[in-house]
């Protein structure tokens, strides 16, 4: 506001300088005129204020050229482009923490062959992606890191309203259990609605300071990959799918803690199985097709617009074809006839036992728009 300081003192001293006028005038004449000059002053008082908004002072901007609150843009990685540990205090007070792993810049072949075994119509044809780098969590986010945002068991105190209360919504506890039977040691959370991933993201960024969204389909994959060309992140024999992924015929239908099996090349856990994930994009099933052939694509956000999101990495009651890096799977509209608001709610505890996600925390872009929808998925 201080660059607004100066024009608030010529625009006093104009009124100031209108009701002089006004004075001479009656004094003179010995009567009050039609003459309105502090109507003209009110005038530049308007102008100025319009144009010290369209001037900016830094503020006004069009909804498209917003850079996140949290972190701007940069041109170029940060000096230190390393792993490291988050550290948040959640709305109850508890710290949590989680580990971020920095995913090199890179290009691969996006979607599978036709030659490949399991393979869906959805998922070609392949084509060339670009991506700069980022880092993606460690693991899937788990019912702890989800806590320290939603389902907050709140103390009467005002001394908890003054320190914790941040502006951003959350979830309520919902009349079920939320973790679906499966407990909540170190599992991931399970049930969350494409929005309610996207705002628990926007909290985590005011809260660091830091950019965190969810992943684009083609980081998703990339990072999934890990410079493998196979079926799966370490190749394509199905024999040792059991080392890297809680999936059917290994997870005994239920989630598991998170990092209890191998992780990929990058040091990143149950990308395959445990739990399904959330991806920013858009779901189109003929969305490859539209993909320029023969040119490399730079860090693709997905269809403009759609009704349902992409969810990759299968679960813990997928078979095996279901786990492959390339394999796409998207949400469903029957998800929301359970709901028994009108209008269905997006904040809608997903009925599902096997939908999570992680997050990503790019070092180039914006933060992506803030969802205008009707539901949750």
């Amino acid at each position: 506001m201080q660059c607004l300081f100066p024009i608030a003192r010529t625009a006093e001293g104009i009124l100031a300088e209108g009701k002089e006028r006004w004075r001479e005038k009656r004094d003179v004449r010995g009567r009050r005129v039609s003459e309105c000059v502090p109507g003209r002053a009110a005038i530049c008082l308007v102008v100025m204020m319009a144009l010290a908004f369209v001037s900016g002072c830094g503020y006004a901007r069009s909804p498209g050229s917003q850079t996140s609150q949290a972190e701007k843009p940069s041109e170029s990685p940060p000096a230190e482009f390393v792993n490291y540990t988050e550290k948040v205090v959640g709305r109850d007070g508890t710290a949590v923490t989680f580990e971020m792993i920095a995913v090199p810049g890179g290009s691969f072949l996006m979607g599978s062959p036709d030659s490949e075994a399991g393979r869906k119509k959805d998922e070609g044809p392949q084509h060339k992606m670009t991506v700069g780098p980022f880092w993606i969590s460690k693991t899937e986010v788990t019912c702890e890191e989800y806590e320290a945002f939603g389902y907050p068991y709140r103390p009467k105190s005002s001394p908890w309203m003054e320190k914790y209360v941040d502006g951003v919504t959350c979830p309520t506890m919902p009349w079920g259990d939320p973790y679906r039977g499966f407990g909540r040691d170190s599992k991931p959370v399970v049930g969350v609605s494409w929005y309610g991933a996207i705002v628990y993201c926007r909290w985590l960024s005011r809260r660091t300071k830091k950019l965190y969204r969810l992943p684009t389909e083609a980081e998703w994959e990339y990072a999934c990959r890990a410079g493998s060309k196979g079926k799966f992140c370490f190749g394509d024999d199905e024999s040792k799918l059991g080392e890297y992924a809680w999936y059917k015929a290994k997870s005994k239908h239920e989630t598991h803690r998170v990092a209890t099996k191998k992780p990929n090349a990058w040091g990143i856990y149950d990308m395959h199985g445990n739990v399904s994930e959330w991806c920013l994009d858009w779901y189109k099933p003929d969305y490859y097709g539209s993909v320029v052939s023969g040119e490399w694509t730079k860090d693709p956000q997905g269809p403009d617009s759609g009704e349902n999101h992409v969810i990759r990495g299968g679960h813990f009651e997928t078979a095996p074809s279901g786990l492959r890096c390339a394999g796409r799977d998207v949400s469903k509209d029957w998800w929301l006839k359970l709901d028994p608001q009108d209008p269905k709610s997006h904040w809608w505890l997903v009925p599902t036992s096997y939908l999570g996600f992680r997050i990503v925390r790019p070092v180039h872009g914006k933060e992506p728009p803030f969802p205008s929808m009707q539901n949750g998925l």
